[in-house]
């Protein structure tokens, strides 16, 4: 979970870097997200 969190993260980056800031909406909640389900798995 956190490998495709930081992918996702680093995309987010690059579409916010290219103006394109509705597509990376996707990108950083999907980031935010499993990053969550590792913290949370990881602290059980």
């Amino acid at each position: 979970m956190k490998a495709k969190s930081i992918k996702n993260m680093q995309s987010a980056q690059i579409l916010i870097n290219n103006k394109q800031f509705t597509s990376s909406v996707h990108c950083s909640y999907y980031a935010v997200f499993q990053y969550m389900k590792y913290v949370l798995a990881k602290n059980q």
